[in-house]
């Protein structure tokens, strides 16, 4: 057991330094995503409904599916822009093979966890401890992943910001787009998709954060990038 136990860190180490930073943030939001949209708010969708005691396939498939793309594309852009100075460009598109790579047993485990969260209102409902429990464990588990892809997010952003030479106007930019958008989503609350259940205020909040980062900041950024380089080419 000992001498088993050295190779098998080195091994995990290795892992680790292969897939680097930029693999580990790309793998975290896409699992993230899937288990936010296709267990926990399949799941909140369930509970906040009395008529019913879970989403249908359909519906729960969708989300998951969107939940999926939505992390992995948020997590590829926040990995590439995001990346550590020190990381050089042919590393980071070699690392974001390898999170590729690992994102695919990452979604099989989302998948697993959000049906095990998506089955808790029904298990809960017809009073079966052993399968909400369950499902309680696997929320908080999806809970541990959720904070695991905020905090290599917050590390992203940080290095993004650094290296972003529009960040002064981009800031006051996102803050501004946040403020629009929960507004509108505050006046008119809209429904989640393929389902009839319309949020509430506090879900409207939530939305119009997650519409800031994943619609308006990524837009903003193409944009200012755009302009920026228009404007040195003027000026050069």
């Amino acid at each position: 057991m000992n001498a088993g136990s050295p190779s098998l860190v080195t091994g995990v180490a290795a892992v680790q330094v292969r897939v680097g930073f930029v693999g580990r943030l790309l793998l975290a939001w896409t699992m993230a995503g899937g288990v936010v949209f296709g267990g926990i708010m399949s799941a909140l969708v369930a509970f906040l409904d009395p008529g019913r005691s879970t989403v249908d396939a359909t519906a729960g498939v969708g989300l998951f599916g969107f939940g999926l793309v939505a992390g992995f594309a948020h997590g590829a852009m926040l990995a590439w822009f995001g990346r550590p100075r020190t990381t050089r460009t042919e590393d980071a598109v070699l690392r974001l093979v390898h999170g590729l790579v690992l994102a695919v047993p990452g979604a099989l485990v989302a998948a697993a966890l959000s049906l095990s969260i998506a089955s808790g209102p029904a298990a809960w409902r017809a009073g079966r401890p052993v399968f909400w429990l369950g499902s309680a464990a696997a929320a908080l588990l999806s809970l541990a992943i959720c904070a695991w892809a905020s905090a290599l997010g917050v590390r992203a952003l940080r290095n993004a910001l650094l290296r972003w030479p529009e960040r002064r106007p981009g800031v006051v930019i996102a803050l501004v787009s946040l403020l629009l958008l929960v507004s509108w989503f505050v006046l008119r609350r809209p429904e989640i998709w393929w389902t009839d259940i319309r949020v509430t205020n506090l879900g409207a909040v939530l939305l119009a954060i997650g519409v800031t980062i994943w619609v308006a900041v990524p837009l903003e950024v193409v944009a200012l990038h755009w302009l920026y380089r228009n404007r040195r080419g003027d000026t050069v």
